[in-house]
């Protein structure tokens, strides 16, 4: 099994990743910025996830994660990083994007080249969004794809410049590296509960609030859509794999299975409608 250093574990992806991949047995050492917040997500999870999970305080976007000298101890032993940390915020200014984003990156790359030298790291795997146009194939036109980007938010062009950070990183020093490109992620596909619905959640209360008359983007137009345990059940699969290859990957499903804007609308109306009647919120499509 593997030792797995995961940033972002009380997040929305990484506290699910963190549960599948202790039952499978993994040990998972989570860097959180609040001992707090770990305790109250995995405090009440039942003596067995204790022996494999534990949390060291420290910080993305200061040198050396902001960690005690014990803790980057702690670290030697890691075998599999899983970068999955930062905050979802698309109102940051530059300053402050590039300081969770590509500050953090250089950081973080820095303990995986100290693991690749030392023939410990194995694997890493970089979770980041179906927006960024960055691959191993054109990690080398990063000038010109970021000048395409211009009018993005400092959010996204940070985000998607870090993804190129990594990348040539990971190729100039030999790793193994998994992009994994999320599409927008949403509740469990078995129960429905949702405990995030980011940018989403601007579509939903409008719909609530009955202000969508008109449709964005009409029938012609979709917004791809992933189940949260179905994005934890694949980026666990990665880190099982015993001889990994550096690749990207999408999770998105083709457009004929997904719902366009119209459709996705009467089924948040039609959700919302029976969330006045019952709790929490549900949402399948």
């Amino acid at each position: 099994m593997a030792h797995i250093f995961i940033t972002g574990g009380t997040g929305f992806i990484g506290s699910q990743l963190v549960r599948q991949l202790v039952a499978e047995g993994h040990r998972i050492t989570a860097l959180v910025r609040s001992a707090a917040r770990f305790n109250a997500l995995f405090g009440q999870a039942g003596e067995e996830m204790l022996p494999s999970l534990s949390a060291i305080v420290g910080d993305l976007t200061q040198p050396g994660l902001g960690l005690s000298s014990s803790d980057r101890e702690l670290l030697l032993t890691t075998d599999v990083i899983i970068h999955a940390g930062g905050p979802m915020d698309i109102l940051l200014s530059e300053q402050e994007a590039k300081r969770v984003f590509l500050d953090a990156a250089e950081h973080l790359t820095l303990l995986a080249d100290h693991l690749q030298r030392n023939g410990q790291l194995r694997h890493f795997i970089h979770v980041v969004g179906f927006k960024s146009p960055a691959t191993d194939r054109n990690v080398n036109e990063q000038a010109a794809i970021l000048k395409r980007l211009e009018h993005e938010s400092p959010y996204e062009r940070m985000k998607i410049t870090a993804d190129f950070y990594i990348l040539q990183h990971a190729r100039q020093h030999g790793y193994s590296l998994s992009v994994v490109h999320p599409s927008v992620i949403i509740g469990d596909s078995v129960t429905g509960n949702t405990e995030q619905t980011g940018g989403l959640g601007i579509l939903i209360a409008s719909a609530r609030r009955k202000l969508m008359g008109t449709v964005p983007g009409g029938p012609k137009h979709w917004l791809p859509l992933v189940h949260i345990d179905h994005t934890a059940a694949f980026i666990a699969a990665l880190v099982n794999e015993q001889q990994p290859v550096s690749d990207t990957y999408y999770l998105l499903d083709e457009q004929t299975a997904s719902p366009n804007m119209t459709q996705l609308i009467r089924i948040i109306i039609r959700s919302c409608a029976f969330q006045r009647l019952s709790a929490p919120f549900l949402f399948h499509y």
